[in-house]
């Protein structure tokens, strides 16, 4: 950011370590589920204050590094506060992400670093601004990928502040936010400035200097804070929640507990379970009934997705929907698939050698099914994959590594991905491929089966709603995080899906929370957490397109642009011996008040 004009005088350790503490805390505070969303708009402001104290004060090579570790002390805060619920799941898991992803969003402090040293303050505020956005968007796109805390997330628990989202999607919040929050400290400087009487914008008494820096301070943050909030209420208003055609859809909520019970019980006792639950839903009033939803993994046994049509569970499911002629059963399975060789695009397929010299190559995936009126089961394996529990991530880069130590894959995920997005269509087959616009309301009704953290990911999931998905279906096991704010924030992040799409959502969870989300990202209907029954409501099948859905995160891919330029900038500087340092936006000494 622009560097606030004032007083600077060398950081003590203690105030940065406060300033870096507050900042992380802010943030914490303001992420749901906590209803302190407004502090977003201030969370910022002391790690920009400290930032630039470390600056003004300090020279040479010890400036970045007490810079850098001063930032990267501050997301420590914002992650281990905000997502230490992933150790629950797995313990080193959890401290891994909260390390590494602290570490990784120093990344664009260091551009802003550089930059300030050599272009001056407004550029470099550009270039962490554009270095941010672009973070957050290769953080989607990479096989490290955990965009969980992307700053536009943040207003998950309050769709009605960022109706807009249809346009911009989660980026354009985080623009937001770092605009305000730059406003807001360069503010608040001009005011230190004035008050000590070392402000000459203004010629005028003491009296008149100080209320006109303190209303211009007011002004131009509330300004940019209000602007968006209110067209984001206007669209709110104007946006029908019911816009398309009904339907009628139950959700199946499971109670297993995932570390003790769900894979633990024969997967027959499992499946009888949910049958008799979705049994006693549907006698009462099932004819009407069009969508059935059981959650991530509901069938713990592994299923062959090449014999989907004779599989014994499968069967099961299929004698319980045969009673309603209209109605299709999506269900979260363990698939796997056979090769007969080595498949070059599943290089974590596990190798199996039989006594005849043969060898056949299985590899599995988390997949979601459809069981239509007719013979055909389409399937869709998730394609974005969990790093670690499901992935190891950049694999075919270090597979050297199982030189040393063979067995390193089989301590990670070794699950396979779909490179597609497949929508299940009513008439019980699949699309895998966009469709025209014009098109989206003629082809038969759409779902998407999106698996459990794949809803985190907005363009992703834009994907399903251009190949003729009006409907979004979210199926997971959250049951991993126990009671804690990791399910509540993973529902909220739904809820952003369905402004960008305008797509009604449903979720379908273990252990909860299963919900109904309209289009404005309003939850119309949830079960208790820990709840076992069918949730049962109306769905509204959408074929809007939305700005969003025609762009994706073109603010993300804007940003990369912009950034790659600055680094240029920066490059062409240093070549040239520092030149820019020369412009009027050129870092400014330390002023010291008048004595």
């Amino acid at each position: 950011m622009a560097q606030a004009p004032g007083i600077h005088r060398p950081p003590s350790t203690a105030s940065l370590f406060g300033r870096a503490l507050l900042s992380g805390t802010l943030l914490f505070l303001a992420w749901p589920p906590l209803p302190f969303t407004f502090l977003l708009f201030v969370a910022l402001v002391p790690w920009l204050q400290g930032i630039d104290a470390i600056l003004a004060s300090r020279e040479g090579k010890g400036t970045i590094r007490s810079a850098w570790l001063f930032s990267y002390g501050m997301f420590l805060v914002w992650n281990g506060l905000t997502t230490w619920w992933v150790s629950l799941a797995t313990l080193p898991g959890g401290i891994f992400a909260v390390l590494v992803n602290s570490l990784l969003m120093t990344v664009p402090v260091l551009v802003y670093l550089l930059a300030r040293r050599r272009l001056g303050g407004v550029a470099s505020g550009i270039a962490l601004v554009s270095a941010w956005l672009g973070f957050e968007y290769m953080h989607m796109r990479w096989e490290l990928t955990w965009p969980w805390l992307t700053l536009g997330n943040a207003f998950a628990g309050r769709p009605g502040w960022v109706q807009w989202y249809a346009f911009t999607g989660a980026l354009g919040g985080s623009l937001w936010i770092w605009l305000v929050n730059g406003l807001v400290y360069r503010e608040l400087g001009r005011v230190a400035e004035y008050a000590l009487g070392i402000g000459k914008r203004y010629k005028a008494s003491s009296e008149q200097k100080r209320r006109m820096s303190l209303l211009l301070a007011a002004v131009r943050p509330t300004l940019a804070v209000l602007l968006p909030l209110l067209y984001s209420l206007w669209i709110y208003q104007r946006t029908d929640p019911q816009a398309g055609e009904p339907v009628d859809v139950a959700l199946l909520q499971t109670d297993f507990d995932p570390h003790t019970e769900k894979f633990e019980l024969p997967s027959r006792e499992i499946l009888e379970r949910m049958v008799s639950v979705s049994e006693a839903a549907l006698a009462d009033g099932g004819d009407t009934l069009e969508y059935l939803v059981w959650p991530e993994t509901a069938l713990t046994e592994n299923i062959d997705l090449g014999r989907l049509g004779s599989e014994r569970s499968l069967n099961r499911i299929r004698a319980l929907r045969e009673p309603y002629p209209d109605l299709k059963v999506i269900v979260g399975i363990n698939g796997f698939e056979r090769f007969s060789q080595e498949p070059e695009d599943f290089p974590l397929a596990r190798q199996f050698d039989f006594s005849n010299g043969k060898s056949q190559w299985i590899g599995g995936y988390n997949s979601a099914i459809q069981i239509s009126p007719g013979t055909n089961v389409p399937f869709y394996n998730k394609g974005l994959l969990v790093p670690g529990p499901e992935c190891f991530p950049y694999y075919e880069q270090l597979r050297f590594i199982e030189r040393f130590s063979p067995d390193v894959a089989d301590y990670l995920g070794r699950l396979g991905r779909s490179k597609s997005r497949v929508t299940f269509l009513e008439d019980g087959q699949a699309l895998d491929h966009p469709v025209a616009e014009d098109s989206l309301g003629l082809v038969p009704l759409g779902a998407a089966p999106a698996i459990c953290y794949e809803s985190i990911f907005g363009e992703y999931m834009t994907g399903w709603a251009n190949n003729g998905a009006r409907l979004f279906f979210v199926i997971t096991n959250d049951g991993w995080w126990n009671n804690s704010p990791g399910r509540k924030q993973h529902l909220d992040y739904a809820r952003l899906r369905a402004i960008e799409c305008r797509r009604s959502v449903a979720r379908s969870a273990n252990t909860g929370i299963s919900c109904f989300i309209d289009q404005r990202g309003d939850v119309v209907q949830a079960a208790a957490i820990g709840e076992e029954r069918v949730l049962r409501g109306t769905m509204y099948a959408n074929s809007v397109v939305t700005p969003y859905m025609r762009h994706g995160d073109l603010l993300g891919r804007t940003a990369l642009w912009i950034c790659a330029g600055m680094i240029l900038l920066v490059i062409s500087s240093w070549i040239t011996g520092g030149f820019m340092l020369s412009r009027p936006n050129a870092p400014r000494q330390g002023l010291r008040p008048k004595r």
